[in-house]
């Protein structure tokens, strides 16, 4: 029989030891992946943002390169076409005006036939100058109609 303290063994008391110890450094390793996690996620980030912002950027260089590339292909055809274009309107501008003007020359005017026109807005109304026209009854392609007749002078 044995009197005093009982004694711890060492056994147990190393088991005890490596159990603190093992309980200690899953915490620590636990803090330590859930730092390295946070940390890794910030650099993922990071590098999402910088390969986003650096893929825009190389593709609005390559955008405009490409605009100014089609511009400057497209610069002789305008010089070329622009003259043409320019005479052509400058033709019909004038092809109009001269063809009113012939018009106005060639087309006999109402009062160089003798007529007065009297515009109002239930009617226009025709007066001869001269007491010499007559409405008659007048055959146009085998159809009657009412004419006016003015004898020339």
């Amino acid at each position: 029989m044995k009197t005093g303290e009982p004694k711890q063994r060492l056994s147990e008391k190393l088991n005890a030891d490596m159990e603190r110890i093992r309980a200690e450094n899953a915490a620590s390793i636990d803090a330590q992946l859930q730092s390295f996690r946070t940390d890794l996620k910030t650099i993922a980030e990071n590098a999402l943002a910088t390969i986003k912002t650096d893929t825009e950027g190389y593709l609005l260089r390559v955008r405009k390169h490409l605009m100014r590339q089609s511009a400057n292909a497209a610069r002789p055809e305008w010089k070329a076409l622009m003259w043409p274009m320019l005479v052509a309107c400058c033709l019909m501008i004038s092809a109009g005006v001269s063809t009113w003007t012939v018009m106005t020359w060639l087309m006999p005017n109402l009062n160089t036939m003798g007529l007065r026109v009297i515009e109002r807005p239930e009617a226009t109304y025709l007066i001869p100058r001269s007491g010499g026209a007559t409405l008659a009854r007048c055959s146009l392609a085998g159809e009657p109609v009412d004419c006016l007749m003015i004898p020339k002078e």
